[in-house]
């Protein structure tokens, strides 16, 4: 969670509740498609977002906060209340 974009990244799929990759990316100006994937397995990895592939024509992933995402949501939110 500590590298640069991860929290954006959860706090973006969060607010778009359900995403596509280029969906996220145009969410996120400034980070570039290799951060992003990279950033993206990363939160799979840990469990904090969800990835569905959709088959069809064109193949589709699909993002979302997991449950183990919706607590660190909540736990980011309560450290953000704490700070101010």
């Amino acid at each position: 969670m500590g590298a640069k974009w991860s929290i954006e990244i959860l706090l973006t799929i969060a607010d778009l509740q359900v995403t596509g990759f280029n969906q996220l990316h145009q969410s996120l100006p400034g980070i570039s498609h290799k951060v992003l994937t990279d950033r993206l397995k990363q939160l799979v990895t840990y469990r904090l977002v969800s990835r569905t592939v959709v088959e069809r024509i064109p193949l589709r992933v699909i993002y979302k906060i997991s449950p183990k995402g919706s607590t660190m949501l909540i736990i980011l939110e309560q450290l953000n209340n704490t700070s101010n």
